[in-house]
């Protein structure tokens, strides 16, 4: 037992020492961002202020959320803005029709809500949205006209006609943070529909991961694969979006277990690490920087089971990130929109991580009558 806190505390120091030099390059380009006269794509800032949240800066949080609001609400609810053109006539907006541009990383005009919810996350987490009911009430409007009425799937797009294992568990997280009896049922609807699909489509090396909205039945795309189906044992893959099911539904477990619904919990951690031994099958698991959100679920599952394999796959995998890091702090340096971006939501998950691994204090003669 002592070695085991020991091989965490160092862990998480060197965790720690990631996040504090990412955090130094993401306060610089803020401080940036101020001073600017346009504000940037929303790609750059998005993630921001849940970044500021994971080193408890609550103050920069507010910050960003406030320019956010100022300068990407729209009166609809969603956040976009016209992005920068040499002929303005050409600029779209989130209220034109289905050709609008959130940003220049096509990603984001895809999942067209990614972004709404990281927002929306960052002012329930911080407490934003206590302070500003309105605001906040109207995008999460907008965000829940991306969830079906029968509350079992996630809309992918703008057109609304298909679904995604991502943007199911990204909805089911922002319902979880919003904590009430009705959100937390719709949380497991959406839990209910990963664990039916996982169920469905299980196969020893590939999972479909976009369907139909109205059948559930897979959707392929010859010219995005990535985005489409995952293929376990090849490299290259996009862990991340087999990666977040693992979190989401672990982090549901951890809740119902807590509300004593012990048959359920177990349920949805079973499907979690379904999910998660999935992706451990791809070659390049532990070398990828796709894995982030994997070290994250990892270590929420070793916060439920506290087995050393667990917090191991977060600890590899976060090794790979720190030898990355570039000297400035940043991840994918030379790429400006994923620089900003990715590196604040690596420490997000650096944070989670660190909180999660934290090692249980050792034996004492005062606690040692409380330790079943």
């Amino acid at each position: 037992m002592p070695a085991k806190r020991a091989s965490l505390r160092i862990a998480s120091q060197e965790i720690s020492r990631a996040q504090k030099n990412a955090m130094k390059a993401l306060l610089d380009f803020w401080n940036i961002t101020l001073q600017s006269v346009e504000p940037p794509d929303i790609a750059y800032l998005f993630k921001l202020a849940r970044a500021f949240i994971s080193t408890k800066e609550l103050d920069k949080a507010h910050q960003v959320l406030d320019y956010i609001v100022k300068h990407f609400l729209t009166s609809d609810g969603d956040f976009s803005r016209p992005l920068p053109s040499p002929n303005p006539k050409k600029r779209k907006h989130s209220t034109d029709t289905p050709d609008a541009v959130k940003s220049l990383n096509g990603v984001y005009n895809d999942y067209w809500v990614y972004t709404n919810g990281w927002i929306l996350l960052a002012m329930i987490e911080s407490g934003w949205h206590e302070k500003y009911p309105v605001d906040f009430q109207k995008a999460y409007g907008f965000m829940m006209n991306y969830l079906s009425e029968d509350s079992k799937k996630a809309f992918t797009n703008r057109l609304r006609t298909q679904t995604d294992i991502l943007s199911i568990a990204h909805m089911g997280c922002l319902l979880l943070a919003v904590n009430t009896p009705e959100s937390q049922q719709k949380a497991y609807q959406l839990a209910n529909t990963l664990c039916e699909l996982f169920i469905k489509h299980q196969h020893p090396s590939t999972f479909p991961l976009r369907f139909n909205a109205q059948t559930l039945e897979p959707i392929n795309n010859d010219n995005s694969q990535l985005f489409y189906q995952y293929h376990a044992r090849e490299n290259g893959q996009l862990h991340f979006m087999i990666a977040y099911p693992a979190a989401f539904l672990a982090l549901l477990s951890k809740s119902l277990e807590n509300e004593g619904n012990i048959e359920d919990a177990k349920k949805m951690l079973d499907a979690a690490k379904n999910y998660f031994n999935l992706a451990l099958k791809a070659p390049d698991v532990y070398q990828s920087l796709f894995s982030h959100k994997l070290a994250w679920a990892a270590s929420i599952h070793y916060s439920i089971t506290h087995k050393q394999p667990d917090a191991n796959h977060a600890i590899e995998i976060m090794k790979h990130f720190t030898a990355e890091q570039a000297k400035d702090g940043t991840w994918h340096k030379g790429d400006p929109l994923n620089q900003c971006d990715q590196t604040a939501e690596i420490c997000c998950w650096l944070a989670k991580i660190i909180e999660h691994l934290r090692p249980e204090p050792a034996l004492t003669a005062d606690n040692y009558a409380s330790t079943p």
